[in-house]
């Protein structure tokens, strides 16, 4: 124990609700302020100590008790119990706390020891990595490592030092290296003496709270880029040094080694390397690369779309230019600085590693290309402006024209007959008082000019130049861009000022119109993605201010929009969406009318995704309305230059309020604008994946499916990968009878598939002629996995392709090393199924020989199933397919017979060796239903010259049912459930006979 150092005048308190410091009595103290959760977590410890003490006391009370009095001793006995009841309820609590705790002694604090660790609790454990027994005993320094902020550390032991409460963010590490954010709240803890014991120490993971915080400082860098670059562009910053500077800030944001603008030469057929970063010294500003569209610039002026490059060497939609590939690069995205008429060029980011850009990325250095745009536009402008006022000023020479001559000291003016025609007006319409330019000037800018106009004359400024607005004849307003300078006397005192007058008005309304496209899409006219998410903003402001008020996001996307432009072109494309925007806004109105409803924003987001923002709705029956009125109207035809299209849509929902469910009750939650946009997208998924051409409302769970879902696929990723390395590590390690030494470590490895294998019978014999191999997702925590919940997601994103792979080489290796050690029985075969992916790629038949080649395992030995579906989905080229299988050996099978759809005529073409009947007609042959389904399926099977297989046969009936009906074999749970390889193969060895 270590005493605290005080002077006579303070006192230790120790407060069992809050914890124990030092107050100085002669000065006031306000206590450090922490969150709710971490003081509710602090009080808790320090309620289990003062806890413990108070048992100690009583116990201490107890022990100098009278032993001989029979009521003392039973007092005694109740508290006892209660005192253990109320250790074991603490130590509960304690233990599965969210937050890691972990107890230290109070001393030593100074380097190089520390104090050692007393305790941790089970999340410690579960964060760390760390075992209690590795860490008990030694100091908390096991957790640091380079990345741990020594300040932090400094803060730590100082305020210890104070014995005071600290809290503090830094950086641990894991047992396996691993780094990982912790805040992290240390409380000194004194017995009821006064004297500091030990130290309680409660830390919280905040590793996804921080990488969202650098997730949003990324966002802002990049708006703030692109806010500094829109200064320049709009401040007249020469062009190459704005061109310069924006390479080089988008480099250090993206953090690429690599950024350039390539100008497209006259004539469209060159680029020129105008600006860059990265590149060999002298080729900015020399280097000219072909506008062919076999180079990526090339391909992106063609499109008209921002290209991104994953992995340069496997691209096919064009080739590197030299000038990448001397420079290694890998991995880019480009993307087109418009102007009017020929796009400017292309802004193009590159590096040499393999990398996926975002779509915020993609976002980003489209808003630099479009500020570039806006920079050349104004140059452009500008040198016309200034070849202009060339122009006009030596047409002023010689008429005075726009010219005013100000006496300061009889106030009176001078205008020239250009200044008055500026504002539509005659010789003798306009006098010579001051009144006549200032009462001209629009009210909002009258003070600005003046205030312009005094600092000038005052010294303050070397000239004068304004831009304002002046009422015109025909009572528009004009926009004028003065500039003047004042004649000073001896003592510095103005008595003169001149200047003169340019009609700026057509450079503002440019400058009016880029900004509008800045917020507009540029083909329907509708608001875009930054403008919807602006309004959509300031829509859930005022729901924060406002409780009661509502509104609504509908999220719509076309069904098969893509079948249009394959079929009529992107012309015709870009016509439909035009037409269904003017059609969304009017139908929007319309129903706005009707119904008590505010005000609406109709978006484009891009492609065919609009959003529509409903504001102060009643309730979701208006929503339901509007939803269904849009659907309604998009029935109609569109008439698009002599074509009828009609199409469907899809739209989610979402509320500016969701209802979600916590301990406390029902909440409603008022989300950010991603999150808005994020859920209506969800409910959109949710339409289409129910049949499209309908509406669906967001749901919380709607929301924890597509987590969900996610989850699942980076568990199927996760898997595979890891499969293939214990795969890897079998083949190194495969012992003298043939089977793998990691056949059991491979159990420990989290996320990995396996296959179990489920027996198939002989109906004459009774025996076992093969197995078909069944794929499981081995998960850590959910255990094994179905493929009914995986496949189609492995399907969806391609995943079916290697895993089917997989399973094919997994099969015939086993199923090969079975036949070695069974040579006697009879050659057994193995059935693996193929997906509508896998059967459909070219190099299928070569792929499978060569897996046989690899595993030695006989052709005939392996039964490809293929699902009816499948094989009719593309008759000719399936029929192709199957010739070759059937060719090298392989047996096939129609899988899952009678659930899809067949055409007699290709069944009989088809080199097929066996039909599986599927388990929903074998299941109901007890009750006597289905049987002569099942009987016409075998005799039509016979007939093709085909064998039979029953899948699902659970019960002895049904195996003689079949058999009388000459069916060949079958398989189901009355054999034997799938099993592992192990239990397959004890299955084998026990020669069953059914």
């Amino acid at each position: 124990m270590i005493e605290p150092k005080r002077p006579a005048n303070q006192a230790v308190k120790l407060d069992t609700n809050y914890h124990p410091r030092i107050f100085d009595k002669n000065i006031s103290f306000v206590p450090r302020q922490i969150s709710p959760k971490q003081s509710e977590a602090l009080r808790i410890i320090a309620r289990q100590v003062a806890a413990q003490q108070e048992l100690r006391r009583g116990l201490n009370r107890l022990t100098r008790a009278p032993q001989s009095h029979p009521r003392g001793e039973e007092q005694q006995e109740r508290f006892f119990t209660l005192s253990e009841e109320r250790l074991r309820l603490l130590e509960s609590i304690v233990i599965n706390a969210n937050d890691a705790i972990v107890i230290t002694e109070a001393e030593p604090l100074e380097e190089p020891l520390g104090p050692r660790i007393v305790y941790v609790n089970q999340t410690f454990t579960q964060m760390t990595g760390y075992q209690s027994e590795e860490v008990i005993g030694k100091t908390p320094r096991l957790l640091q490592g380079p990345k741990t902020e020594r300040s932090q550390l400094d803060k730590i032991r100082q305020a210890l030092s104070r014995w005071e409460p600290v809290r503090v963010e830094l950086i641990n590490y894991r047992k396996d290296g691993s780094d990982f954010w912790v805040e992290l709240n240390i409380l000194p803890l004194a017995d009821s003496t006064g004297w500091f014991t030990h130290l309680l120490a409660v830390q919280r993971d905040i590793t996804e709270r921080k990488a969202a915080e650098y997730e949003l400082k990324s966002h802002a860098r990049a708006s703030a880029v692109v806010a500094q670059l829109g200064q320049g562009a709009l401040s007249g910053t020469n062009l190459d040094v704005l061109m310069q500077e924006a390479v080089k800030l988008v480099a250090q944001t993206l953090e690429v080694p690599f950024c350039q603008v390539l100008e497209l030469m006259p004539g469209g057929n060159a680029l020129f390397l105008r600006a860059g970063v990265g590149w060999q010294e002298g080729l900015v500003g020399s280097a000219i690369i072909g506008a062919h569209d076999r180079s990526q610039a090339g391909y992106t002026l063609l499109t008209g779309k921002p290209v991104i490059v994953e992995d340069l060497r496997i691209e096919t939609r064009f080739s590197g230019t030299p000038l990448l590939h001397n420079h290694r690069a890998i991995a880019g995205m480009s993307v087109i600085i418009h102007s009017q008429g020929n796009p400017f060029g292309v802004l193009s980011v590159h590096t040499p590693n393999y990398r996926r850009f975002t779509e915020d990325e993609v976002h980003f250095l489209q808003a630099v290309a479009n500020v570039l745009a806006t920079a050349n536009e104004r140059q452009l402008a500008e040198e016309a402006l200034r070849e202009s006022e060339e122009r006009y000023a030596l047409a002023v020479r010689g008429s005075n024209e726009g010219l005013w001559d100000w006496n300061l000291k009889a106030e009176t003016f001078y205008f020239s007959p250009r200044w008055k025609s500026m504002l539509g007006c005659q010789e003798d319409e306009i006098g010579d008082s001051p009144e006549e330019w200032f009462n001209r000037v629009h009210p909002e800018d009258l003070e600005r000019v003046k205030s312009a106009i005094a600092a000038h004359l005052e010294g303050l400024t070397h000239h004068f130049e304004k831009e304002y607005r002046m009422l015109h004849k025909d009572k528009t307003y004009r926009w004028m861009l003065c500039r003047g300078m004042a004649i000073r006397d001896a003592n510095d005192k103005a008595y003169r000022m001149a200047g003169s007058q340019t009609d700026i008005t057509d450079r503002k309304v440019a400058e009016e119109h880029l900004i509008y496209d800045a917020f507009h899409d540029p083909l329907t006219g509708l608001p875009n993605r930054a403008l919807f998410m602006e309004r959509l903003s300031q829509a859930i402001a005022r729901t924060r201010r406002q409780p009661e008020y509502l509104f609504a996001v509908l999220f719509l996307d076309l069904d098969r929009f893509k079948v249009v432009n394959d079929s009529l072109g992107h012309v015709i494309g870009d016509q439909l969406l035009i037409a269904l925007a003017k059609r969304l806004q009017s139908s929007v109105a319309s129903c706005l009318q009707a119904s008590v409803c505010g005000s609406n924003t109709v978006a484009r987001l891009g492609g065919d995704e609009f959003v529509i923002l409903l504001e102060e709705i009643q309730d979701i029956d208006v929503v339901e309305a509007i939803a269904k009125s849009i659907q309604k109207d998009l029935r109609h035809p569109f008439n698009l230059d002599r074509h009828e299209v009609v199409v469907t849509a899809s739209i989610g929902i979402t509320l500016s309020a969701i209802e979600q469910r916590g301990s406390s009750g029902t909440y409603k939650t008022c989300p950010y604008p991603g999150d808005i946009l994020r859920d209506a997208d969800i409910a959109l998924y949710q339409a289409k994946a129910l049949g499209k051409a309908r509406y669906e409302v967001f749901t919380t769970a709607m929301h924890t499916h597509a987590v969900a879902r996610l989850q699942l696929e980076n568990d199927l990723r996760q898997a595979l990968a890891r499969t293939e390395v214990k795969d890897r590590l079998q083949t190194k390690t495969v012992n003298s009878s043939g089977y793998s030494s990691l056949s059991r470590e491979s159990a420990s490895f989290s996320h990995s598939f396996l296959l179990h294998y489920q027996p198939i019978v002989c109906f004459m014999t009774g025996r076992i002629t093969g197995f078909e191999a069944l794929v499981r997702l081995s998960h850590p925590f959910r255990g094994l996995i179905s493929p009914v919940d995986f496949i189609p997601i492995a399907e969806e994103t391609g995943l079916i392709i290697p895993l089917g792979a997989w399973v094919l080489r997994e099969a015939c290796r086993q199923m090969r090393l079975w036949q070695q050690e069974f040579p006697d029985l009879a050659p057994l075969t193995i059935s693996v199924n193929l997906s509508g992916r896998q059967f459909s790629k070219p190099n299928l038949v070569e792929q499978i020989q060569q897996i046989l080649q690899e595993t030695e395992l006989p052709a005939p030995s392996l039964k490809l199933e293929i699902t009816e579906s499948v094989v009719m989905e593309n008759a000719a080229a399936a029929t192709a397919s199957l010739e070759q299988l059937s060719n090298s050996g392989i047996q096939l099978s129609i899988d899952d017979f009678g659930t899809g759809y067949s055409s007699l005529s290709y069944l009989h073409r088809f080199p097929l060796n066996t039909l599986k009947i599927d388990r929903s007609f074998v299941s109901r042959m007890d009750a006597g239903e289905n049987s002569e389904i099942v009987k016409t399926i075998i005799t039509l099977a016979h007939h093709l010259g085909l064998d039979v297989i029953a899948e699902g046969v659970e019960t002895a009936a049904q195996m003689e049912q079949l058999r009388s009906l000459r069916c060949e074999a079958g398989q189901g749970f009355f054999f034997s459930k799938p099993l592992d390889s192990e239990s397959a193969r004890a299955l084998i060895a026990a020669m069953p006979q059914w």
